[in-house]
Formats: structure tokens, sequence, C-alpha cells
């Protein structure tokens, strides 16, 4: 879905910054814990206007 709505923001003339979040692999949970850290990191986003990761897994087992 990241694609479809990038580039539909971008053939529209916008440039927001945008992250890919990628959640529920091997039918994993979105638990509290990765959403709390979602809202931590769009927090600083917001503040800085930098981003450390552009595309990221959540709940991945390593």
């Amino acid at each position: 879905m990241y694609m479809e709505i990038a580039s539909a923001m971008m053939s529209n003339g916008t440039n927001p910054i945008m992250i890919d979040k990628i959640y529920g692999l091997g039918g994993r949970d979105f638990m509290p814990e990765h959403a709390a850290q979602l809202i931590d990191e769009l927090k600083e986003i917001a503040e800085t206007g930098k981003v450390r990761l552009y595309k990221d897994y959540l709940g991945v087992r390593e």
C-alpha cells in the first residue's frame, strides 16, 4: 500500500516525508509496543524532519 500512496502523492505534486513499516509477516500480531515505537518515531520525524529508516519491519524474529 505504501507504493500506491507514495505514487499518488508524487503525481499530485506533493512530496511529504513518508515511511514504510511492514508488519504481520508470518501471522505475527501488531502489538501495543509496536504502536508506541511507531508513534515515538513519527514524533521524532515531525520534530527534526529527518528519517533514520524509510523501510522497516516490525515484529519479526531474528
